[in-house]
């Protein structure tokens, strides 16, 4: 199956019902105890952006600058905060995808969006949304923003040894951290709280058999 074949299936997933905080939760930290959306909060957005590699598909994350802040030193996707200048939410993740790491991905490539997610240490809601960039991938990071770039194939984020669980040591306190182990970095907190549900829509899509999940997973009953 060639990769606009894989991305029509897809974008058909995500106009689905979602899995939503289900799914979420499941690679959430301990601390993590409500999925409540505060307000006033801050909007932002991010890309999961996807691209061909051979056979099947890749994710591109990228690593951000060791920095004094809630998010210094994380793996992330590429995204940050609406401006005015953004038409809606998802001008905000293509804009972003295009400072930091320099894919002009068009509104079109848009596929759909994930369930939007309350980001307590930095007082944002998060919109997270699916893209597709089939082109050769010319990347261009901005070294304020990216350390380097991760690239990752679903098949390998599918499998079920790349999700890991250690004690850490958070805010003074040890507990039980939930995190995908991706050629050597650790993602965890909002990243694969994401990831997780982007995951579970696809393993429900027929795309990857080994990985299949049933409608009654995807659809939390």
């Amino acid at each position: 199956m060639d990769f606009e074949n894989k991305i029509e299936i897809i974008k058909a997933e995500l106009k689905k019902p979602l899995p939503g905080e289900m799914e979420q939760f499941k690679m959430a930290p301990e601390f993590r105890r409500s999925f409540d959306f505060p307000s006033p909060a801050k909007k932002a957005a991010v890309m999961i952006c996807l691209l061909p590699g051979g056979q099947d598909l890749q994710i591109v994350f990228m690593k951000r600058p060791e920095y004094d802040g809630p998010h210094g030193g994380q793996i992330s996707l590429p995204g940050g905060v609406f401006e005015t200048i953004d038409s809606d939410m998802a001008e905000t993740a293509l804009r972003e995808t295009r400072e930091e790491i320099g894919l002009h991905c068009e509104k079109s490539s848009v596929l759909g969006a994930l369930t939007p997610l309350n980001i307590p240490v930095s007082n944002t809601i998060v919109t997270p949304f699916v893209g597709s960039y089939n082109q050769v991938a010319d990347f261009y990071i901005d070294k304020r923003e990216v350390d380097f770039l991760i690239i990752a194939s679903l098949g390998e984020l599918l499998n079920p040894s790349c999700k890991q669980k250690e004690k850490w040591i958070l805010n003074g306190r040890e507990m039980m951290v939930p995190f995908y182990k991706v050629k050597g970095n650790t993602i965890w907190g909002a990243t694969a709280m994401i990831l997780c549900e982007f995951l579970a829509v696809i393993s429900g899509s027929g795309l990857y058999p080994q990985f299949q999940c049933s409608d009654s997973d995807r659809n939390g009953t």
